[in-house]
This record gives C-alpha cells, sequence and structure tokens, in this order.
C-alpha cells in the first residue's frame, strides 16, 4: 500500500512539474511575442504617411495635407476636361476635383470600378480629391526609410515623388505636382 502511495504522489509531482514546465514555457512564449510586436522607439526625423492603392499601383501622401478619406459614392464627368482628372466630387459644401493619379503618371487607363475613395487632400492653396481603389494604413515612418526617387525616365516628373517607401510605395509631393503647370493650367 505504501509503494502504491509512492507512486501516486510522484505521479502527481510529475503532472505538476509538467504544468508547471507548460504555464513557464507560455509564459516565455508570450514575454517574446510582445518583445518583438512592440513598436520598436524610431530615432531620427519622422513623417506620418497614408498608404494606399489603385489597383496595383501603390502611394503615399503625407498626412499633413490629408483633410479626410471618404468612400466614392457619385461623383460627375467633367466634359472637354484633361485626362487625368476623372470628374467632381462635392464634399463638405465644396466640388473637388477628382485625380486620377495613373493616368497623371502615364499609367495605362484604369476603370472607374477600381475607384472606391477618395482622399480630400490639400497643398499649394488648393483642395483636391484623389481617387483610390484603397485605403491601406496610416504609419509613422523614419525619413530615413523613404528612400530617393530612382531615374526612372517616366511620363511625371521626378520632382513630383518625394521617395520610395517599402519598395513599392510612391510617396506623392502633393505640393509640386498642384504647382506644376501641366496640372493646374486645366483649371483655365
Amino acid at each position: 500500500m505504501r509503494a502504491q502511495l509512492a507512486a501516486l504522489e510522484a505521479a502527481s509531482r510529475d503532472r505538476l512539474s509538467q504544468r508547471d514546465s507548460l504555464a513557464e514555457k507560455l509564459y516565455r512564449r508570450t514575454r517574446l511575442y510582445r518583445e518583438r510586436n512592440e513598436s520598436p522607439a524610431i530615432e531620427g526625423p519622422v513623417t506620418s504617411i497614408l498608404l494606399f492603392s489603385i489597383r496595383k499601383e501603390k502611394y503615399g501622401l503625407a498626412l499633413e495635407s490629408i483633410d479626410e478619406i471618404q468612400p466614392l459614392e457619385t461623383f460627375s464627368f467633367v466634359p472637354n476636361g484633361p485626362d487625368f482628372i476623372h470628374g467632381v466630387v462635392h464634399f463638405r459644401g465644396n466640388i473637388l476635383a477628382l485625380l486620377n493619379l495613373p493616368r497623371l503618371f502615364g499609367i495605362p487607363e484604369i476603370g472607374v470600378s477600381d475607384v472606391h475613395y477618395f482622399i480630400a487632400a490639400h497643398a499649394s492653396g488648393h483642395d483636391v480629391a484623389i481617387a483610390a481603389g484603397s485605403v491601406d494604413e496610416l504609419r509613422t515612418v523614419p525619413l530615413s526609410a523613404i528612400q530617393p526617387v530612382p531615374d526612372w525616365g517616366g511620363a511625371a516628373p521626378a520632382n513630383w515623388v518625394r521617395g520610395v517607401y517599402e519598395k513599392d510605395h510612391l510617396i506623392l509631393d502633393l505640393d509640386a505636382i498642384l504647382k506644376d503647370e501641366s496640372v493646374s493650367s486645366w483649371r483655365g
């Protein structure tokens, strides 16, 4: 009987030991997960950018030029308007031109069905709506994470792009775009 009692006590200790071991493993995993997912301290100058896309083209805009993001429910075409203007939208009592970035950058045609949102923005004393297929996220990134614009030989001037983030997001300079004669001349 003593032998059986000793065996039961030993088995109970083993189970407690295994349970404690499992709890310790889970605690260590949780701690590692937290450490891995905590926001690292960003050193140096930073900027906040809104990342968005239209089909496969990805863009970013500085947060300070963005007023609001709205679903694009309706807009009106503008007869004889430039190719890079989808039309106009009504936003808080104002009529804003709906800018089509891929057309502006000389990227082949997109359908209107690819546009689900507009980003109401301002720069160079002008308000504009920028067509977007999806609005991905808002990020605060170190300026060092934005790489210089490669020599691309594209249809749009290189000064329209501040840099490239994460290899595929063109970070736009909305001031430069709206000040450019080819964009501002259509307003007459």
